[in-house]
């Protein structure tokens, strides 16, 4: 029977390491032992070590740039069916002349132009010093601005009043606050509107309106309108606020937005924006069942209307108010399919804007305010669409193209699953800016923004132009979120619809059409307008119309075409550059330039180290209890055989 010892053991060891080098199909290492002269064996060892550096070095640039989550965009060219955007109108006078009474008022003294405040202000020089104010300060923002614990007039106290008695002292904080702001703000996320990530409570209140509902408290999902914990309704008295202490003069913001404010001064505000600015404060404290009452309905808009061929009536259209330019009717279904390209089977409407009701102390044109939107998306007429001339026939061609951004990790875009949950309305980066406005103001300041354009998310709060107190905190609020001082972390949608335009249009209606269509039609009807009584009189006399009630009446009166140009679009979609099949096919090419190594290589490699851990094995249980030293090999001898008959092997262990 053969036992192992420590001269077995090493010498078992050596002649493994020999026949794994022999036998190995990594180039280079059976060199080591085959080579005849020590110079060879040397060189060899010096060629593999420095292939095993290149090779080391290779896979981490690989790694590197597989960790980087490269994107590339592809561009396909599809066919197909279509579903029609939605469109968005406005009348762009908010407020009939007739109705006018109906409001505050306030609001018709800055309807007619006898506010006081209007005209008091007095002008100041166009020269200003500088455009300071313009810099972003710090990202260390991310604070409340009223305790949980204090009164209302020490939170105000607290936020609203300087630190720094001297401009000079502040100056120099706000330079000390300046360090590394502007390496935050151009940074290389292009996907984001703000370089800066906080944290901030969930919006929470609820409300209804044409374009969905919102649910309070709610405080999860993924982005900034979603992320944090908390409601509004936290905490005592009237405010609604989030938590945090918040003492901002600490970090330079308050000291800059005073600087910020008596650089204004230097200004003449425009007249038209104050009134306009104005109007909408005013606007805004008038119910909601008033600011419809005292607009246009879209009985008075729609004089005639056809998609695909066919009729489309008043139902087919949602409301929605826009504090600038009244009530807003949106014409969207997912039934409004585009099967066929043209402007026949496109939306085809002919409105009247009623130029009879607009009220000429503030209005200083006629028109209507058009957009073409992704369907479940809020419009922002303000902001975006088209104007539309009376008198004119405007022609909208549209070509569609589809973005699909990559998700995380390969990039960072918002999917919006908890935003329509929470708002109702599909996501898009000019609706989650205006709502962070409102969650923070409303957090922070205890009430309604002024011009908020989504009103059917808000709570019941008052609004922030009733109190000086709130005014200037808003004020505040805006410049920070201006300024990129508040995350808002809006970041583009994964799945977006885009709606290429081209506008032509052509004068109209003629004479024949004005008489014999529109006018028949609108002095047919029960309930004439009060500024058409007289026109219909000659109409239903059949009496020719001169020339000056034509033009008068045509002044009223414009037709819009929405149609696809093509059914063709346009498909741009991020995909990974960089995937897991093809790093692992690099890493492949990088063993095998270097080291002729694959993956057979490794399972030699793997093979041996359990070889070798098998052998120290064997060797520490032989020096812990030698009585029981392994057995490597069993003979025996045959009591039947024969004197001179050798032992036999049964074999080895």
């Amino acid at each position: 029977m053969a036992m192992y010892n420590d001269k077995t053991s090493s010498s078992s060891l050596k002649e493994m390491l020999k026949s794994m080098a022999e036998n190995s199909s990594i180039h280079g290492v059976s060199r080591w032992v085959t080579s005849k002269y020590w110079y060879q064996r040397v060189l060899w060892i010096l060629v593999f070590l420095g292939a095993t550096g290149g090779m080391s070095y290779q896979l981490s640039l690989l790694f590197k740039s597989f960790r980087s989550y490269p994107v590339k965009a592809s561009v396909d060219l599809r066919f197909s069916s279509l579903p029609f955007p939605a469109v968005s109108l406005c009348n762009m006078n908010p407020i009939k002349l007739s109705k006018l009474g109906l409001t505050n008022k306030d609001t018709q003294n800055v309807i007619n132009g006898t506010n006081p405040s209007l005209w008091s202000r007095k002008k100041r020089s166009l020269h200003a010093k500088s455009n300071k104010w313009r810099r972003p300060i710090s990202n260390q923002h991310n604070t409340g601005i009223y305790g949980l614990g204090a009164s209302r007039r020490e939170r105000i106290q607290k936020v609203f009043s300087p630190s720094l008695s001297s401009k000079s002292r502040r100056r120099k904080r706000l330079k000390r606050s300046l360090s590394g702001a502007s390496d935050g703000l151009l940074g290389d996320n292009t996907n984001t509107v703000s370089s800066y990530h906080t944290s901030t409570s969930g919006y929470s209140g609820s409300g209804s309106g044409d374009y969905g509902s919102g649910s309070g408290d709610s405080g999860s999902g993924s982005g900034d309108y979603a992320s944090g914990s908390g409601d509004y309704g936290s905490g005592s008295g009237d405010h609604y606020h989030g938590s945090g202490s918040g003492d901002y003069a600490s970090d330079g913001t308050w000291s800059y937005f005073q600087d910020y404010k008596e650089e204004l001064t230097h200004y003449v505000q425009d007249e038209w924006n104050q009134r306009v600015s104005q109007f909408q404060e005013e606007f805004q404290k008038n119910p909601s069942d008033t600011r419809e009452k005292v607009g246009h309905s879209i009985s008075d808009l729609i004089v005639s209307c056809a998609f695909n061929g066919n009729e489309c009536y008043e139902n087919n259209f949602t409301l929605f108010q826009s504090l600038e330019y009244g009530n807003c009717y949106t014409f969207q279904d997912s039934s409004y399919i585009t099967k066929r390209s043209g402007p026949l089977l496109g939306l085809r409407l002919n409105l009247n804007i009623e130029t009879n009701e607009y009220v000429a102390d503030y209005m200083d044109a006629f028109g209507l305010r058009l957009v073409i939107h992704e369907p479940g998306t809020f419009p922002f007429p303000e902001e975006e669409g088209f104007t539309l001339n009376p008198r004119y026939e405007t022609t909208i061609g549209m070509r569609l193209v589809s973005y699909r951004r990559a998700s995380e990790p390969h990039g960072q875009c918002e999917s919006g699953k908890d935003f329509i949950k929470m708002f109702g309305i599909r996501y898009t980066i000019p609706a989650c800016l205006k709502l962070c406005r409102q969650r923070e103001i409303i957090k922070q300041c205890g009430c309604i923004p002024s011009n908020s354009n989504v009103n059917g998310f808000l709570p019941l709060l008052p609004l922030c132009s009733n109190s000086t107190e709130h005014e200037s905190c808003q004020e505040y609020l805006n410049f920070k979120l201006e300024n990129n001082l508040i995350s808002c972390d809006c970041r583009s949608p994964c799945e977006q619809l885009v709606y290429d335009t081209s506008l032509s249009g052509r004068s109209w209606p003629s004479k024949k059409f004005l008489t014999e269509n529109i006018m028949k039609k609108i002095c047919s009807e029960t309930g004439v307008k009060w500024y058409f009584e007289a026109d219909c009189v000659k109409v239903n006399s059949n009496i020719l119309l001169d020339a000056a009630s034509i033009e008068r009446i045509s002044g009223n009166f414009l037709k819009v075409v929405i149609y696809y140009e093509d059914l063709n679009y346009e498909e741009i979609k991020e995909e990974p550059m960089y995937d897991g099949f093809q790093f692992i096919s690099d890493i492949g090419g990088a063993l095998g330039l270097f080291m002729g190594a694959s993956i057979l290589s490794f399972v030699e490699v793997f093979q041996f180290l359990i070889e070798i851990l098998n052998l120290l094995r064997n060797k520490f249980f032989a020096k812990r209890d030698p009585a029981l030293t392994p057995v490597t090999e069993l003979s025996f001898r045959d009591p039947l055989a024969g004197k001179g008959e050798k032992e036999k092997s049964i074999g080895h262990f």
